[in-house]
């Protein structure tokens, strides 16, 4: 047997020197064993610390981030704000076509009365030209702030009636008004404009309902516009510019059919002046000029002519001639009379005007 085999067979026999020794495990003391817990529990703090720091510095980026949008919107109204007063210190082009709307309240002088408290026109691009609240002279006893959000604070310090009246004559003037139901609107104003100047949108026939009513203008506006106004309170601003909307949208058809009516007027204008003149030309031929050349005739057919001839050419020229004069006469009267008449009537409705607003003062 070899050396290697004899050492493995002792080895053998001596089974404990194959086996693992036992790890011996080392007693700790408690002073070692609570600093250990407590190096633990200072971690376990650190760790939490740190957990609350990065929270807070999370939350301080997300405010930072906040607080610089915040900035940057305010930054843009600011420029938003600035370009509107640009625009506020421009002057407001007013235009060919403005729309007028206004709100009344409710007074009881003698029977119930209504009194306008409100006055706005805007003109064709939707901006407001001029609105403002009006000073009642009598006393109301309903302010329909349900209906209009009009109170007694707001009429409180308004400019007077005569104030807004004079603003509105100037801006009205030589300019086409749009609206809806002008013409007692404008009474309320002790106003009046030319009937070619107006656009009524509620006469026109498109508007109009099956039986040839008038629609209110919150049906007009769900209708033709998609549009829902006057759900809290009538704004006249509001009012105003959906009127302009709605003429907007019929503006090529209405004038066209204007223009057409107005040339028909002259053509008919024309006839009748070219049958007048016809009429009148014949008439001084049959009345003057015929018989003169009858009475040339004669004379020229005869050499001489006795006197009582001549007398009665005389008597008939002069017979002729008078009634001539006599109808000239009759038709310029009857001219001063129609300028009479058109004058009394603007002087006797100046004079109510005047006298409603003696009552007012």
């Amino acid at each position: 047997m070899s050396q290697f085999s004899s050492n493995w067979l002792k080895l053998k026999q001596n089974k404990t020197l194959l086996q693992p020794t036992p790890q011996v495990q080392k007693k700790k003391d408690p002073e070692t064993k609570n600093n250990e817990e407590e190096k633990e529990i200072k971690n376990n703090e650190e760790g939490k610390e740190k957990g609350k720091e990065i929270e807070k510095g999370m939350e301080n980026k997300n405010k930072k981030e906040k607080e610089k949008e915040k900035e940057k919107e305010k930054e843009k109204e600011n420029d938003t704000e600035g370009e509107n007063q640009e625009e506020d210190k421009k002057p407001i082009k007013i235009g060919k076509y403005l729309s007028f709307a206004c709100d009344t309240c409710i007074s009881k002088a003698q029977k119930e009365e209504e009194i306008i408290a409100r006055v706005s026109i805007i003109n064709y691009e939707g901006k407001v030209v001029y609105d403002t609240y009006v000073k009642p002279a009598e006393y109301i006893t309903n302010y329909r702030t349900a209906i209009t959000g009009i109170t007694k604070k707001l009429l409180k310090h308004a400019p007077s009636l005569t104030e807004v009246q004079e603003k509105v004559s100037t801006l009205i003037n030589n300019r086409t008004l749009v609206g809806h139901i002008l013409k007692p609107k404008l009474k309320l104003l002790y106003l009046n404009h030319p009937h070619k100047f107006t656009r009524d949108i509620s006469r026109y026939q498109l508007f109009l309902s099956s039986r040839n009513k008038k629609k209110p203008l919150k049906i007009l506006a769900r209708e033709f516009l998609n549009q829902e106004i006057q759900q809290k309170h009538h704004s006249s601003v509001e009012d105003a510019r959906t009127s302009m909307k709605l003429y907007r949208l019929i503006k090529e058809d209405w004038e066209k059919e204007i223009k057409e009516k107005h040339l028909q007027k002259i053509r008919k204008f024309k006839k009748k002046q070219q049958q007048q003149q016809n009429k009148t030309s014949n008439k001084k031929k049959r009345h003057v000029s015929e018989f003169i050349d009858q009475s040339n005739k004669k004379v020229a057919n005869e050499s001489e002519m006795t006197e009582k001839e001549r007398v009665k050419h005389e008597k008939m020229k002069k017979y002729y001639v008078n009634k001539y004069n006599q109808r000239k006469r009759k038709k310029k009267e009857k001219k001063k009379r129609s300028k009479q008449n058109k004058k009394f009537r603007k002087n006797s409705f100046q004079s109510k005007k005047s006298a409603d607003m003696r009552e007012f003062k």
